[in-house]
């Protein structure tokens, strides 16, 4: 571990990752998507995304695997230890602890009913400005594409401003070419909507 990164974290991380797992005295074995079956069920049940479930999964058994516990000896502690982790060794976004504080808290919190988790603070967003390709950049885009399909797609998703995977659900049906709409189907959050197809 880099000598700048230990000065930040506390002596209970460092220790964790340079002490053998054989010399710790309650070694828990690595932890697996398996183990969270009850977690997934739960996750299906309540309708979330499939991206959800694969991530709230993937949240839990990291921090498991990383803090080295069973999830009754789990203390806030803990949670703030890992989440201190993806920040400063990770050098994780903002989203990215958002979606790791989601993911614990439902476990721990909805699931297991421990209180300790509505006390953690979530960090402040990442304020960046997104980089806009100007027109002549997406007309050559789209003249370089020999693929017709392809071409035809690239100019759906720009002039409808879809999504990448509201584009790939996208259908014959769903193109309103008299009033100039695109219906998506089941977008972000499970809601339909209308795009204007803009003219170009």
């Amino acid at each position: 571990m880099a000598p700048e990164l230990q000065a930040k974290l506390p002596p209970s991380v460092i220790a964790r990752h340079e002490m053998p797992k054989q010399s710790q005295t309650h070694p828990v074995s690595r932890i697996t998507d398996n183990d969270f079956q009850d977690l997934r069920r739960e996750l299906l049940s309540r309708k979330y995304s499939y991206k959800t479930v694969k991530g709230y999964i993937y949240y839990n058994r990291d921090f498991l695997n990383f803090i080295d516990k069973s999830p009754s000896e789990i203390t806030d502690s803990d949670i703030k230890d890992y989440l201190l982790y993806l920040a400063e060794e990770k050098e994780s976004a903002a989203a990215t602890l958002n979606q790791a504080i989601n993911a614990l808290k439902f476990y721990y919190g909805s699931m297991l009913k421990k209180k300790f988790l509505y006390e953690i603070k979530r960090p402040r967003k990442d304020k960046l400005l997104p980089y806009v390709l100007s027109r002549e950049e997406v007309s050559r885009i789209i003249k370089l594409t020999d693929n017709i399909k392809h071409k035809a797609l690239l100019m759906i998703i720009y002039s409808g401003g879809l999504r990448l995977g509201e584009a790939a659900r996208l259908e014959l049906a769903h193109l309103d070419r008299d009033r100039m709409l695109i219906f998506v189907k089941g977008a972000k959050g499970r809601k339909d909507r209308y795009n204007w197809n803009k003219r170009t």
